[in-house]
């Protein structure tokens, strides 16, 4: 063999050496989440080098005489006497590699065999990246799980991930694990690459089994030479077993030595890793909470308990710059009930103003217009849910003018009649009537607003418009609106409507008689406001009777029973007939009415109640708590299609409930 081809040889071997550890060394300094590009990278970088390099030498050695010792052609004057050049014999031919279309050839086959060489995996991929890549799936996992809205998941793989990240830490201050052990890990497979073995004889032969059985992982290797390291004295067959797993490794290129044999990281991968711990342990802090308030719900109990809520506050005002644990407090409001004023509310609200600022500085801009609006919604339901009643108002009167949305409109119009603010009620509800003069919500404020500035003819022309429309109509929420405008009209001192907070209210006494007239030619507007009136206590209704002349309900009624007739499918109609045979201890037919009103209103917390009461005086316990926790699930849902009280029910049936539960602890049915 000639000098040439040997330098040439050694020259390869040389290469393909420089690009595995090149490739191997682009790999290991890319992140976690960049080890397919940087495998990629590599394969391309040592491809392109083989190629040129080889391309070179060869060309280099083509270049060169064959080495025969022979001149290529005699001199004239040795040719043999009596031969002329036409009878000479013809010379030799070129050798192939001299032929002009051989190097372009020979280059394009070095080419795609050396683009081929890198195009197929290798071990410095999967095993160099490999600890990275499991990092990586476990992460994925959980990320998964929590936008999945899995958080139970999500909370297993996320204490996976952080128990990981644990013996990391431990790694990267000391060079070892401490006192880890894969008993108390057996669950976590990425962690049990970390783990030390001192668990004793038994375990160490369990996993010199595994290993002898073929099950051969980097996993196993790690865990076998750690129990080797532990291990007092090693048996002969013990020693092969020991370097049978380095070379395992190190045929995987993923055992370099001491300060990186337990992951195959670097020290700077690691700390990468752990760089990135802060944000995990806030996806983690998530899912953590909402999984417990999961589990709370899960067992029929409310999921969200004042520990619930006092971690989650804690962590919202320990971190104000992490809009995570601010929206997690709004997250928790829905279902958890609040007193509006109290201390907790004053801190839910800076929690809210928190994450208003933030999400305007971070998120806003990338939302879609559907997700801008659902957070004004929601924002606007909670300041009201909380008593921040002017802010809510003002808050959804400009989201109102932004979006142009109804409910928001509705939502600011409801703030400011609760305000007795009547003046700005008004201005919003004949807004809304000029865009739709059919709008029965806007109908429904715009009466009330007229009580509250003592306008007794718009009171009775609002009335009666809102009357004619929830009659005709299918929507159950005009049935609701007409509940809500004779609550407030007719009753003095009620859940809705209490005289020194809206001195215009429960003006029904005090119409003059053009618009009482008024009212009373209207038969559905009348037959519904004689019906309530009967139904309930502190009415200014003069029924022409009074309530204790009607021990029996008799009277009342048969004013529910006529406005019932003048249409069947309303609910609110069968919630009156429900009260008055509550208030005479009918409760079975009771709750046959509140069945029927919840038929067409489901989402009314306070029908809800009210057949809890009924089935708690029947000692139907079971049936009363069931009713009574609806109506805690349905009251603070926040920016929901009602507006209405979300606190006078609530303390009613939060203490309901809690006693009935007691009685069920102590063996009731």
């Amino acid at each position: 063999m000639s000098v040439s081809a040997i330098f040439s040889a050694v020259i390869m071997v040389g290469l393909f050496m420089g690009s595995a550890m090149l490739s191997s060394a682009v790999a290991l300094l890319q992140p976690a989440g960049d080890s397919v590009f940087a495998a990629g990278l590599a394969r391309l970088v040592s491809a392109i080098v083989q190629w040129a390099v080889l391309t070179g030498i060869l060309a280099a050695a083509s270049r060169r005489p064959l080495a025969t010792g022979l001149p290529t052609e005699m001199p004239s004057a040795q040719k043999p006497s009596g031969e002329d050049d036409a009878s000479a014999a013809p010379p030799p031919k070129s050798p192939v590699w001299k032929s002009g279309w051989f190097r372009p050839a020979l280059s394009c086959l070095v080419l795609a065999l050396t683009l081929l060489w890198g195009a197929l995996p290798t071990t410095t991929e999967a095993g160099s990246t490999g600890f990275l890549a499991s990092m990586e799936q476990q992460l994925s996992a959980a990320q998964s799980y929590l936008s999945a809205g899995d958080y139970l998941s999500a909370r297993k793989e996320y204490v996976d991930y952080l128990e990981t990240l644990d013996a990391l830490e431990q790694y990267a201050e000391g060079g070892h694990f401490g006192s880890l052990h894969a008993s108390a890990h057996t669950r976590n497979e990425t962690l049990a690459q970390l783990v030390n073995i001192t668990a004793g004889a038994n375990e160490l032969t369990l996993l010199e089994e595994q290993y002898r059985q073929g099950k051969i992982t980097s996993a196993l290797c790690f865990r076998l030479l750690e129990a080797y390291r532990q291990a007092e004295e090693l048996s002969d067959a013990q020693k092969e077993l020991q370097q049978d797993a380095v070379v395992q490794l190190a045929a995987a290129q993923i055992y370099s030595g001491a300060a990186q044999e337990e992951t195959g990281l670097s020290p700077s991968a690691v700390e990468r890793l752990l760089a990135g711990r802060a944000q995990v342990e806030v996806q983690y802090n998530c899912a953590d909470l909402i999984s417990w308030a999961q589990a709370g719900d899960s067992v029929g109990e409310s999921g969200v308990d004042n520990d619930i809520m006092h971690r989650t506050m804690g962590l919202a005002e320990d971190f104000p710059e992490e809009i995570a644990y601010q929206y997690l407090v709004l997250y928790m409001l829905d279902g958890y009930p609040v007193v509006p004023g109290s201390s907790q509310s004053s801190e839910i609200l800076a929690c809210v103003d928190r994450y208003d600022t933030l999400y305007r500085e971070e998120l806003m801009a990338e939302d879609s217009e559907d997700e801008r609006l659902a957070h004004m919604k929601k924002l606007t339901g909670i300041y009201l849910k909380l008593g921040d009643t002017a802010k809510g108002a003002a808050y959804a009167q400009r989201a109102a003018e932004e979006t142009g949305d109804p409910f928001l409109t509705e939502q600011a119009m409801y703030g400011y009649f609760m305000l007795a603010q009547g003046e700005e009620c008004l201005e919003l509800a004949e807004a809304a009537l000029k865009e739709d003069p059919d709008s029965f919500i806007a109908l429904s404020y715009a009466g009330r607003a007229a009580m509250l500035l003592d306008d007794y003819p718009a009171v009775a022309d609002y009335g009666v418009r809102l009357s004619d429309i929830a009659k005709e109509s299918d929507d159950p929420y005009a049935d609701y609106m007409l509940y809500q405008f004779v609550s407030y009209l007719t009753v003095e001192d009620s859940w809705y409507a209490m005289s020194d907070r809206f001195p215009g209210a429960a003006c029904y006494h005090e119409l003059p008689e053009e618009q009482l007239k008024q009212i009373q030619e209207n038969e559905y507007l009348n037959a519904y406001i004689q019906a309530f009136a009967a139904s309930t206590d502190n009415t200014v209704v003069d029924l022409g009777y009074y309530r204790w002349e009607d021990p029996e309900g008799e009277r009342a009624l048969e004013l529910a029973d006529a406005l019932i007739s003048m249409k069947e499918e309303a609910g609110f109609p069968h919630y009156i007939r429900g009260m008055v045979l509550n208030g005479v201890d009918r409760y079975e037919e009771a709750i046959r009415e509140y069945t029927a009103a919840l038929a067409q209103q489901p989402d009314e917390h306070y029908i809800w109640y009210a057949l809890g009461a009924c089935y708690e005086e029947l000692g139907d316990l079971q049936n009363a708590q069931q009713a009574f926790q609806i109506s805690l699930d349905i009251m603070p849902k926040i920016g929901s299609s009602h507006t209405g009280d979300w606190t006078g029910v609530s303390v009613h049936a939060g203490f309901a409930l809690e006693r009935v539960r007691g009685q069920l602890a102590q063996g009731g049915n």
